[in-house]
């Protein structure tokens, strides 16, 4: 338990990391080259999951079914599909990344290949992972936060407002944590085994995992992408501000939830159906309040942005707290869909969640095009909180018939 709760204090110590360094870049830069740095981020937060596409699950799920194979066997099989998958995602990223202007297109391929990094290494700790080794995985979460507190101090102590050379610095150093340390001893196990054909046909089938959480990324970062080509560098670099807002808001939802609740939660079920309803029931009432307490905080703080400490923000943004007030409808109906879609994760309806995922992509994709066409940043505001209410209203709908099949 001291381990496991080690591990996640790193987590979050890692993911503050990223955080403080957009507060930062948005601190330091100008408004005009911070809209390509969110740009940026939003290219990395999708690359990562196209990258690593189901590969965790899969390999977890094909450890389970091999006891008797070692691990690191396992480990080096896969290693040469996902690094023929990534080289393939890395080139669909780059043609795509030829719509947009050449600002644009220059933070993109900076944190394309940030996103590969961290792909990598989330990779080189699967292992860990299974293995339930929490102190490497809390020493490898603090060795690669280290170059991104470091670049966060050299940025602050900088006095230009062109930062881009920092974000190059911060690839190299990200480099030395991975060979040094979550490359260790891995370096001949990677390349020792040649391709199987069956693991590949067996991965596969675990392309649902990949799809599920690759298209909820889409459509949480799809303003991101629509506004740079809809709107102007103000409105991209404002929206991003909002982003970060969230990112501070669904922090530690992601960490306890899929770190400390769905584990319980799986393993409730596997033992007794009708105490894994009475606790999904409890979540469902604690998910809601958080949701309604955060709803209230992100209204409040939009209705009292004109208090002095507030004054710099709304002088350099002053489209963000109007913009605040839109996204707290979806602040909450993310709290109360993330039990449910966690249900349909444990009950195995992988393929349900995916085909609600593929409808409110295409809507969310429709309805955000033409919100930001006709109002811009507002639109853009509307159209995430109606992403999000369109999602749980999915859920919902399918919710009394997956609990009637448990029961």
């Amino acid at each position: 338990m001291k381990m496991k709760l080690l591990f996640i204090a790193s987590r979050i110590f890692f993911l503050a990391s990223i955080v403080l360094l957009q507060l930062t870049l948005a601190y330091k830069m100008n408004v005009i080259e911070f809209a390509y740095v969110t740009f940026g981020f939003a290219i990395l937060s999708i690359a990562m999951i196209a990258y690593a596409f189901g590969f965790n699950q899969f390999l977890m799920y094909q450890f389970s079914r091999e006891k008797e194979t070692l691990l690191e066997d396992l480990f080096s099989r896969l290693f040469k599909i996902y690094s023929f998958h990534n080289i393939i995602v890395s080139i669909l990223f780059i043609v795509f990344l030829q719509f947009y202007e050449k600002f644009y297109i220059l933070y993109g391929f900076i944190f394309l290949f940030i996103s590969l990094l961290f792909s990598l290494r989330d990779y080189l700790n699967i292992p860990n992972i299974i293995e339930k080794n929490y102190k490497k995985i809390a020493i490898s979460n603090v060795l690669f936060s280290l170059p991104i507190y470091v670049t966060i101090m050299l940025i602050l102590l900088s006095e230009t407002t062109s930062l881009k050379y920092f974000l190059g610095l911060l690839i190299i150093l990200l480099l030395i944590p991975i060979l040094s340390y979550d490359m260790k001893d891995k370096y001949g196990v990677l390349f020792q085994k040649t391709v199987d054909k069956n693991i590949f046909q067996e991965y596969k089938k675990t392309f649902s995992f990949g799809i599920s959480v690759f298209l909820f990324t889409i459509y949480y970062q799809l303003s991101n992408i629509l506004l740079p080509l809809l709107a102007n560098e103000e409105i991209v670099a404002t929206f991003g501000i909002i982003f970060i807002y969230l990112g501070i808001v669904y922090i530690l939802l992601n960490i306890v939830f899929n770190q400390i609740i769905l584990p319980n939660l799986y393993r409730i079920y596997k033992e007794n159906n009708v105490m894994y309803l009475n606790t999904l029931n409890k979540y469902k009432i604690i998910f809601t309040l958080c949701g309604l307490f955060l709803f209230s905080f992100t209204l409040l703080l939009s209705y009292y942005s004109n208090i002095s400490i507030l004054n710099f923000i709304n002088t350099k943004y002053p489209l963000l707290f109007e913009g605040i007030a839109y996204v707290s409808f979806g602040i909450l109906a993310r709290y109360i869909a993330t039990i449910y879609s966690g249900n349909m994760n444990v009950i195995g309806q992988i393929s349900l969640k995916v085909k609600i995922q593929v409808f409110v992509t295409i809507i969310s994709f429709i309805s955000t095009y033409f919100l930001i066409s006709i109002y811009s940043f507002i639109g853009a505001c509307i159209a995430y909180s109606g992403t999000e209410i369109i999602l749980l209203m999915g859920y919902l709908l399918f919710q009394g018939e997956l609990n009637a099949k448990k029961t």
